[in-house]
């Protein structure tokens, strides 16, 4: 692990990069086969990202974590938003979908198992977006919206139990700054 400004980084080893890569383009090819998207050139080992007329979809591994994800976005004048896997899955299913990606990979193998997971789950539940279906993604930013609310409630619902321990203990100065 190292630190870069204060950001802390997994060193990925040469072989999850070279697996991340080749097996990105291998599993994702359908999106130029199927979908008419075009690979894209980057300077980041950790980012692929493909690109039709109006769509963009990045597929990522996080150096922080090896966390992955895939990213979309429709590319016009008014939406700069990209949207994650659990926005997409949570606008095709529900919010409790179940599907879950598991433990960062931290071998080659499982960085291959992630992309190719990833990769199913793109092509099972991401048609409209890919063909850049404007109500789909309002879709996605009505979800996002719901998301953040969601987060927003659960933050203030952890701060009002803080803040009650904080007044039984009889720290009312804490109490109330939490408040």
């Amino acid at each position: 692990m190292y630190s870069i400004g204060g950001e802390y980084y997994i060193k990925i080893s040469g072989h999850m990069k070279k697996a991340f890569i080749s097996e990105t383009q291998r599993t994702f090819s359908f999106l130029i086969e199927e979908y008419s998207f075009v690979p894209q050139k980057t300077s980041h080992y950790y980012i692929v990202t493909y690109m039709s007329g109006n769509v963009e979809l990045s597929i990522y591994l996080d150096p922080r974590c090896n966390e992955m994800d895939v990213g979309i976005r429709l590319l016009d004048a008014r939406r700069y938003n990209s949207y994650g896997l659990e926005m997409v899955l949570e606008a095709a299913l529900s919010q409790d979908h179940g599907i879950e990606m598991g433990l960062p990979p931290e071998s080659p193998e499982g960085v291959k198992q992630s992309v190719c997971r990833l990769s199913d789950l793109v092509r099972k539940h991401y048609d409209p977006y890919l063909r850049g279906d404007a109500s789909a993604f309002e879709l996605l930013e009505t979800v996002k919206t719901k998301m953040g609310y969601r987060g927003m409630e659960q933050y203030r619902d952890e701060m009002r139990e803080r803040a009650s321990l904080a007044y039984q203990q009889g720290d009312y100065a804490e109490a109330d700054k939490m408040l």
